[in-house]
């Protein structure tokens, strides 16, 4: 059940990140952005997705001035 529920997960977050009037880039409170939250809790799938995409800006910095 879990595999097919990450299947799923993958498949609607490719979709979300593949349309146009989203933003991968955006940051929250902190600077971070989709892609930083992805990578800092282990949602590997996710990154690859992210990384996929050439508007997602990898070395993107947070408030803080760090990267992923």
């Amino acid at each position: 059940m879990n595999r097919r529920v990450a299947r799923v997960s993958r498949r609607l977050i490719f979709r979300i990140i593949a349309r146009d009037d989203v933003d991968a880039d955006s940051k929250d409170s902190d600077g971070q952005t989709p892609l930083s939250w992805a990578a800092h809790n282990g949602h590997e799938a996710v990154v690859k997705l992210f990384r996929a995409q050439d508007d997602v800006d990898a070395d993107s910095k947070d408030s803080n001035g760090q990267t992923l």
